[in-house]
């Protein structure tokens, strides 16, 4: 003969006064879900409803929790036995809630990501600063450097082919195609400010200024009045390395974490990058060709 449980007992009383296990849910406001659970020894009542249950069920706490009719009293293992359980249920509760949850918390992360990934590529990204003076920067640069590359001025043949090694070196690193898009208007795309940071990397730019800036040591034999200029371009230096570290941590949390960064903020940081070092070798060229006597 097959043992009573508590399940069985619950669906045998309810049965015998006509409830269905809806009836007994609603008298215990809890789902028909767990009455089939309970009748099918999956899990058992909790413990905070056994009173009320078997109130309904017109049987004691110790007949109910026993699974026989015939109980007079449960003793302490019992008891200890049901606690357990009861307990374990709550666990596999929790964490079968924990397993639904989850992929709905992903789900929802990656679809926000995605939204805000997408809202980026299509926002506009305005430099309210912008200036369009500052894109002939570019060709006074360019111009200054061809003018020392074909004058040596009263620099001696090793000093002169020092600075021409510099400039050449410069000529290969500036970037200059991509600089005047950057200077010649005051809206970017994300996609296009990406493209910018990703193809231009400058960090070697700021190794070659910082570099740069020790050529004021060399031109100062031929004109002493150029040194009250390496407070000025020293600070643009420091500048373009402020602005650099700002676009590189902009560059760092491209996609979800990219709503930290104000539009305004970023466009202006790339628009000064840019401007700041065009700035920097204008003047910097403008010393050498001062200090060399060389005219144009």
């Amino acid at each position: 003969m097959k043992k009573q449980t508590m399940g069985s007992l619950i669906a045998e009383i309810r049965k015998e006064k006509g409830m269905t296990q809806k009836d007994l849910a609603d008298k215990l406001n809890i789902t028909d879900r767990a009455i089939s659970k309970w009748e099918r020894d999956i899990c058992c009542p909790d413990i905070s409803i056994l009173e009320d249950l078997s109130n309904i069920l017109g049987i004691s706490i110790s007949q109910l929790i026993s699974g026989n009719r015939d109980t007079k009293k449960i003793d302490e293992q019992q008891i200890i036995n049901y606690t357990k359980m009861n307990i374990r249920d709550k666990i596999i509760n929790i964490l079968n809630y924990i397993l639904l949850i989850i992929p709905i918390i992903i789900l929802m992360f990656l679809l926000i990501s995605n939204f805000i990934i997408a809202n980026n590529f299509q926002n506009i990204y305005k430099n309210i600063y912008y200036d369009s003076e500052h894109v002939e920067l570019i060709t006074s640069v360019n111009e200054k450097m061809n003018l020392i590359l074909t004058n040596q001025g009263k620099y001696n043949a090793e000093d002169y082919q020092n600075i021409k090694n510099r400039i050449n070196l410069l000529q290969n690193i500036l970037p200059i195609k991509d600089d005047e898009k950057i200077l010649s208007t005051n809206k970017y795309n994300y996609d296009e400010i990406i493209a910018y940071l990703n193809i231009n990397n400058d960090s070697s730019m700021v190794l070659q200024m910082s570099s740069d800036l020790k050529i004021y040591n060399m031109i100062a034999k031929y004109d002493l009045g150029v040194i009250d200029n390496i407070a000025d371009n020293s600070m643009l230096y420091d500048l373009y390395s402020d602005y650099k570290m700002y676009l590189d941590h902009f560059k760092a949390h491209v996609g979800f974490y990219n709503y930290h960064f104000s539009k305004g903020d970023v466009a202006y940081n790339l628009y000064s990058l840019v401007q700041i070092k065009y700035s920097f070798y204008d003047k910097l060229l403008d010393d050498i060709i001062k200090a060399g006597d060389i005219n144009g």
